[in-house]
């Protein structure tokens, strides 16, 4: 199915140099039909600016109104991936009633960047309810794995490719059409040539149902093997990693290991190549109002595996796949490590919290949530957590991202949530066991937005983390109002300057830290570190770009400097709510966080 080359829409992000604080806005100009249009292997694909906020799809109609951020609207699944130094974004949205899975990729011409027009590795017409985009680099393109219903009633896994060449993507392959329903696909290629497609094999809605994989040299000849059969349904979402110092394959889901109606995340591997699989083995286990589900994984040099999931605080692990809408997530995304040992079975650490509740920023007064008699529980409230790994020359760095709120959670059944949801990430650089960074918040929803009852939901990160930093996609929406947008932002933190604790490295000589608290009022403190003198400045600016304050100008010693913020301008005068920048520049480079002022 060719990509449609209709008038792109043009972001004025100039691809290397320093990092803007301007917000990039769309503009509309003819497609690049006198450029390198077909001449795309090194020429004509980049990576955004970092830290610009994109809008890859606008105006998703979800084709009825949903209601808030628990509905399960059609831009649900969105995914990314790289290949070919750019990014490549999917997300499923409602063409008509018919579901499909569009993509788009970062594109430039003369010096600009913007997002393609879409293409649709789905075939329209020919599969309905198409969804569930899982994207992987190749050579010269890009492999996505998606599911869609072929038949009467019952889905199919699907395989297509992207060629760099012509900028199209090709025929959709059906994996198999002689079992039962092949649903929830995830992709993945293991570093000696395997491909790896893990998904359910099940009806929605049954109570059982295995655990399969797809393999393939060639993407062309695909065989299947079971890993698991009858698994609990509900809330399984497999997914996979590989290890990139032997090949071995990983799965990973959740399922009622004991039958005690308590959601676990357990694990298989296989270390010939998909052929034979391990015994199930336990990584983490749920109890009631703790269910253990939705993990994310991936696998260092030094074969440790490193898994990410999420709580629900429902009572039963059965037929929750709807029990978002009674408090189904709920608590921060939870971290665990481990390894197979000579006997195929799984040694691993105790769960842990990426952001422990003692940590959050304290709730804003505005919130109005403190735990009383009536409210048993004020929690995080988490989406879907999702992992990606950079395997850097000096070691290796996990970068995860999720959805998050707070949570105040009633013992008369219901809840309450303040502030919106935001898209979050925190990185691990495991060369030097400093542990997880703080959260630093991606998504820029402000005050005024959050009140007409925006959020941030189903954050997607590269698995692969090129060096060019993670990418983060995600989407946005409006409680029970059209449409909704697609987001993207590539974090400043990148590859090898990447520190693993979050920080920006601004040169061999400085470094930023997250401002605190953050969100804040009415004052945060910002602070940053020279390993050497320099000729600094400290600049904050607001969401168009526009300089508010300067904090920081001249030379200072070396060390760590902190200075604080009291939410004015330079005139002294209050500034409103909203998200605000900061920039550190050394002379050398500048680095650029973002932080919230909420009144």
């Amino acid at each position: 199915m060719s990509a449609r080359h209709n008038p792109l829409l043009l972001t004025l992000a100039c691809l290397g140099g320093a990092a803007s604080a301007k917000l990039v806005q769309p503009v509309v100009v003819p497609g690049p039909t006198g450029g390198n249009e077909h001449q795309k292997m090194g020429q004509y694909f980049g990576y955004p600016a970092p830290d610009s906020l994109l809008t890859v799809r606008a105006n998703i109609d979800r084709g009825a109104p949903f209601y808030g951020p628990t509905d399960y609207p059609p831009e649900r699944h969105t995914a990314f991936g790289s290949a070919m130094d750019t990014y490549f974004a999917a997300y499923e949205w409602d063409a008509a009633n018919d579901f499909m899975v569009n993509t788009r990729y970062w594109d430039t011409v003369l010096g600009f960047g913007f997002w393609s027009s879409e293409g649709t590795p789905s075939e329209e017409g020919t599969q309905s309810d198409a969804g569930r985009p899982s994207l992987h680099g190749t050579a010269d393109g890009m492999a996505i794995a998606y599911h869609g219903v072929a038949g009467p009633s019952d889905f199919q896994a699907y395989f297509n490719s992207f060629d760099s060449l012509s900028a199209s993507w090709g025929e959709s392959q059906l994996l198999a059409d002689d079992i039962n329903s092949p649903n929830f696909p995830f992709l993945d290629r293991s570093s000696t040539g395997t491909w790896m497609i893990v998904c359910n094999d099940g009806h929605i809605g049954d109570a059982t149902g295995d655990v399969m994989v797809f393999l393939s040299d060639d993407t062309v000849t695909w065989t299947r093997s079971t890993v698991q059969q009858n698994a609990i349904m509900s809330w399984t979402l497999p997914t996979g990693a590989s290890d990139p110092s032997n090949g071995d394959l990983y799965v990973a889901y959740s399922d009622d290991q004991d039958g005690d109606e308590d959601g676990d995340v357990v694990i298989h591997r296989s270390t010939d190549s998909g052929v034979t699989w391990s015994a199930q083995q336990l990584v983490a286990e749920g109890a009631p109002g703790g269910q253990a589900v939705v993990p994310s994984i991936v696998v260092d040099r030094d074969h440790r595996v490193h898994i990410i999931f999420q709580h629900n605080t429902s009572p039963t692990f059965e037929g929750l796949l709807s029990g978002f809408n009674e408090i189904g997530i709920a608590g921060p995304p939870q971290y665990v490590s481990g390894a197979f040992d000579g006997g195929n079975e799984w040694q691993g650490g105790v769960p842990a919290p990426l952001n422990p509740r003692a940590n959050l920023v304290a709730l804003p007064d505005s919130c109005g949530i403190t735990p009383d008699s009536v409210t048993v529980a004020t929690d995080t409230l988490t989406g879907m957590p999702q992992l990606g790994i950079y395997s850097g020359p000096s070691g290796d760095v996990l970068h995860a991202t999720y959805n998050q709120t707070y949570l105040s959670i009633s013992t008369e059944g219901g809840f309450s949530s303040c502030p919106p949801w935001q898209t979050w990430r925190q990185s691990y650089d495991l060369s030097d066991e400093s542990g997880w960074s703080d959260r630093l918040q991606v998504s820029e929803i402000d005050v005024d937005q959050a009140i007409a009852g925006r959020n941030a939901m189903y954050a997607g990160i590269t698995h692969d983390v090129p060096e060019a930093g993670p990418g983060i996609i995600w989407s946005e929406m409006h409680n029970a109002a059209g449409p909704s947008e697609v987001m993207f932002k590539r974090p400043l933190t990148v590859g090898i300057e990447d520190s693993g604790g979050g920080a920006p490295r601004v040169s061999a000589g400085a470094l930023l830290h997250p401002a605190a608290p953050n969100p804040f009022n009415p004052m945060t403190r910002i602070s940053y570190e020279l390993t050497r003198a320099a000729d600094v400045s400290l600049v904050v600016y607001d969401a168009a770009g526009r300089m508010v304050r300067m904090l920081e100008r001249g030379w200072k010693a070396a060390g760590r400097h902190t200075i604080a913020w009291k939410g004015t301008n330079d005139q002294g005068v209050a500034v409103s709510s909203g998200v605000y920048f900061y920039r550190l520049d050394d002379g050398e480079r500048v680095a650029t966080r973002s932080m919230l002022l909420v009144k």
